[in-house]
């Protein structure tokens, strides 16, 4: 999968693809993201204030795909918030802190959620991150392997510090072609022309403006 985040802004690509990143504070979604779209990784800690979004292309079998990534609070106090983006997200990432037990234990809270706020076939991925840490683990792989599975989703271990082997592009990809199999992308000619419809960046939902750019503890 190639990255084609560069060019104008009337850049055009064939499919745009909703994702939120769901997890406690403090779990590193925000670097997760920054990372993921080439930008700089910050070692401070300030959370995210209600929703903020990143953008970045990929190129996916010569399908160019357009990630919208939704940046949720995890502070109890927006999720009130945050659940009206629910409905529309097509993909969530479902992020805790290996090193935090107290945040793999809130994941089934944040997959409750989902369930109750998102479409019935959301796809799914859930993610350990900061596996830089791993002396520090106090979540073991088993566990959080055997809870992907009790929900029929994919486990990945990552970290937003390390520039190689982090598993980021690899849970990233295995979402967006669930996504884009769930639109046809893959198994439907038909409707090749209408995705590659030329589409302007600048005509997003205005819904989806952040309300504050920051960047969250890796």
């Amino acid at each position: 999968m190639a990255d084609s985040d560069a060019g104008p802004m009337l850049r055009r690509y064939d499919t745009l693809v909703k994702m939120m990143f769901l997890g406690d504070s403090g779990v590193g979604k925000t670097c997760l993201m920054s990372s993921y779209a080439g930008q700089p990784v910050s070692d401070s800690h300030i959370s995210t204030i209600g929703i903020d979004f990143k953008m970045h292309t990929v190129d996916i079998d010569g399908h160019i795909a357009r990630i919208q990534m939704w940046d949720t609070a995890g502070q109890e106090r927006f999720h009130t918030l945050c659940t009206q983006y629910y409905r529309r997200a097509e993909g969530v990432m479902l992020v805790f802190d290996i090193t935090n037990e107290e945040s793999f234990r809130n994941v089934r809270m944040w997959l409750q959620s989902v369930e109750d706020h998102a479409p019935q076939d959301v796809c799914q991925v859930l993610i350990g991150n900061k596996s830089d840490l791993d002396g520090n683990r106090r979540v073991r792989k088993t566990d959080a392997s055997a809870l992907a599975e009790e929900f029929g989703i994919t486990y990945f271990e990552t970290s937003a510090k390390l520039t190689t082997n982090n598993n980021m592009s690899e849970a990233m990809e295995l979402l967006i072609r669930q996504i884009l199999e769930k639109k046809g992308v893959f198994n439907d000619e038909a409707n090749k022309d209408e995705h590659t419809a030329s589409i302007r960046l600048d005509e997003n939902p205005a819904s989806t403006q952040s309300t504050q750019s920051s960047y969250c503890s890796c």
